[in-house]
Parts: structure tokens; sequence; C-alpha cells
């Protein structure tokens, strides 16, 4: 039969055991969780790397095609305004041609009139007037005098003579020397003719530099307003392409800040876990070194093993309470390491006291002190099983801030 002694040595053991047990599990979980949060952190520092350097592209992107705006912004403002004075010189040019051609029109208009009325005059003077009175020769003083009475003489109609005469007035004829009246006339029309020869040669060149300017005009406005409309096209790309960056750069600078509070979260998490192993591990060492240490104590103190059935001769042949003092010095000894023990040997005192008082309460006293014992090992049994719960904790945590990470990984993939 296992005896009382055998069964507590058995429970310190198994006690042990599951501190083992507990330490190799929360060792690797605390192995795999320290990966996690080193592959996290490097992780999260390549991202947040990568989100400065795009966060520097893209101020720069931004920079570049705001200096584009303005510069297409001003370019445009300069070819506009030399297409506004190419087109205000050009509808110049056309008003002084028109007003040019309107003169010219109304001169040979009056030039030829007056040939025509030269030669119908020369012609009428040749058929009506004696030619002696022809034949007479004439100063430029008396021209007028003396072509007033030919006139007369030939009968020419009152508006025609007016005319006539207001045209060689006009003249301000001074011949080199006298002549008759037709030579004069003569002299007149051929000399309106070369007028008018003259006027015709000016029109032609005046309409030929007029066009000429005007197709110089043309051309330069037509390549102005091409240019202009590269310029108004690289204007609106560098615009597209500004607000495409700044909308980017908005996106990064969030993810970025969501990046670096992740790291700092996860630098948190993972600093925290490492304090609370360093605690449980600190805490199972000096939970295994009590238990060995009573399990070292008792041993000496009563000879038992897990294999010994020597647990009742602690207590003397009849279980007197006279050796119930060995188990509270067992008690204080290990009390010297162990709060719970020492609380633990002031209750197996405290009761050895009550059995001191009646002895035939001695097989009682025995009994309850062994349910201390089994009630000390299930305390021990419920802390490894709050141990687990934390692991559980840590684990969960450990899920959550991969998934966090995972989830990041991929908004960065898809970037």
């Amino acid at each position: 039969a296992v005896t009382p002694m055998e069964k507590v040595m058995t429970m310190l053991a198994d006690v042990q055991m599951k501190l083992v047990e507990n330490g190799k599990t929360s060792d690797l979980a605390f192995t795999n969780y320290s990966k996690f949060c080193s592959h996290g952190k490097r992780d999260l520092g390549y991202d947040i790397k990568d989100g400065e350097k795009t966060v520097e592209q893209l101020t720069a992107t931004i920079a570049k095609t705001s200096s584009e705006i303005d510069v297409s912004t001003s370019k445009l403002q300069e070819l506009q305004g030399a297409i506004s004075k190419s087109e205000a010189d050009l509808t110049q040019a056309q008003g002084m041609r028109e007003k040019e051609h309107q003169e010219h029109q109304n001169a040979h208009g009056e030039l030829g009139e007056a040939t025509e009325m030269l030669g119908r005059a020369i012609k009428t003077l040749s058929t009506k007037v004696k030619p002696s009175l022809l034949q007479q020769k004439v100063d430029g003083d008396v021209l007028l005098k003396a072509l007033g009475a030919v006139v007369d003489a030939a009968s020419i109609p009152y508006k025609e003579r007016e005319s006539l005469m207001s045209f060689v007035e006009a003249q301000n004829y001074i011949s080199p020397k006298s002549q008759n009246i037709v030579s004069i006339l003569e002299d007149m029309k051929m000399k309106a003719r070369e007028e008018l020869n003259t006027m015709a040669v000016a029109e032609k060149q005046s309409l030929h530099s007029f066009l000429m300017l005007k197709q110089s005009l043309e051309m330069q406005i037509s390549a102005d307003q091409k240019e202009m409309d590269q310029a108004k096209l690289l204007k609106a790309t560098a615009q597209q392409e500004k607000a495409v960056a700044e909308a980017d750069l908005e996106g990064t600078e969030k993810d970025l800040a969501n990046d670096k509070e992740s790291l700092k979260k996860l630098e948190l998490s993972c600093s925290q876990a490492t304090r609370d192993y360093e605690d449980s591990s600190k805490s199972r060492a000096e939970e295994m070194d009590a238990l060995k240490k009573a399990e070292k104590v008792l041993a000496e103190k009563t000879g038992a093993t897990i294999q010994s059935a020597a647990f009742l001769q602690i207590f003397g042949d009849d279980l007197g309470l006279g050796s119930m003092g060995s188990v509270v010095q067992i008690m204080r000894s290990l009390a010297k390491s162990d709060r719970g023990m020492e609380t633990f040997a002031e209750n197996v005192e405290s009761l050895m006291q009550t059995g001191d008082a009646n002895a035939d309460n001695a097989p009682g006293v025995f009994e309850k002190v062994k349910d201390m014992i089994e009630n000390m090992i299930a305390s021990k049994k419920k802390e490894a099983a709050s141990e687990q719960t934390k692991k559980a904790y840590c684990d969960e945590e450990q899920s959550k801030t991969k998934a966090k990470l995972e989830e990041l990984s991929s908004k960065k993939d898809t970037l």
C-alpha cells in the first residue's frame, strides 16, 4: 500500500515535473515569440525605410511639378502676349492696307478721268479752233488765260471746261520754253499717264509688302499658338502628376505613421513579453528550488523516498505528537526561501499546539496535516495553471500582432 509520505513525495515530484514541462513550454513559446518580434521589427523597419524613401521621392516630384507648372504658366502668359501683339499688328496692317488701297483707287480714278478729259480736250480744240490760234505760243504765266480763251472758242461744255481748268491749275505747270496750247495739254496727258503707271507700280509694291507682312505675322501667330498648346499640355501633365503625387504622399504618410505606431506597439509588447517571461522563469526557479528543498528535508528527516513507506515513523509508534516538531522544523527551513511555506509551517504549528492540548486527537491532527500538504500541492498546481493562462494570453497577443504585420505587408505589396 502507498504510505502518506510516499504520496507526498510523489506529489512533490509531480509538481516538479509540471514545472519543468511548463518551463519548456514557456521557453519554446518565448523563443517563437522572440523570433516573431525580431522578424516583425525587421519587416516594419523595412516598411518604414521604404515609406520614408517614398515620401522623399514624392516630395521631390511635387516640388519638380510645381516648378514646371510655374514655368509653363509664365510661358503661356508670354506667348499669349506675343500672339495678342501679332494679331494687333496684323489688324493694324490690314487697316493701313485698306486705307492705302482706297486712296490709290481714288487717285487712280481721278487721274484716269483727267487723262481722258485731256484727250477729249485736245481732240475738240484740234477740230473746232482755228489753227492760227492753236499755234500761238504761250508761257506758263499766261497759260490759264490762253487756255480759257481757246476753250471758250471750242465751246467745250461748262462742267468739263471747269474740270479742265481746275486740273491744269492744280498741275502748276511750268514749261522750260514757250509752247502752244495743244502741246502743253499733250505734255500734261503724257505725264498723267506716267503718273498712273507709277501709281500702279506703287500699289503693287504696297500690296506685296502687305502680303509678306501678313504671311510673317500669321506664321508667327501659328508658331506661337503651337508652342502655347505644348505649354498647356506640359502644364496639364504636370498638374495631373502633382495631384497624383500629393494623393500618394498623403496615403504614404498615413501608412508610414501606422507602421511607426505598429512598431512602437510591437516593441512595447515584446518588451512586456520579455519581462513576463523573465518573471515567470524566476518564479518557476524559486518554486522548483523550494520543492527540491522540501523533498530534500523530508528525505533527510524521514528517510522517505517515492518508494518508501516510512512516513508514519515520523510520528512514533502510535502516531503520537512528539515527533510532529520535526515536521514543523522542516517547514521552517523551507520558509526561509518560500513565503508560502512559512505560512504553511505556521498553520501546522498552530494545529500541533491544538493536538498537544488533547493527545487523544493525534490521529485527527495527522489527517489535518496531510490535508494541508495536499492543499499546498493543489495550490502549486493552480499556480501552474495560472502560468498556462498567461502563456495562452501571450500566444493570443502574438497572433494579433502577426495578423497586423500580415495586413501591413499586404498593403505594401499592393502599393
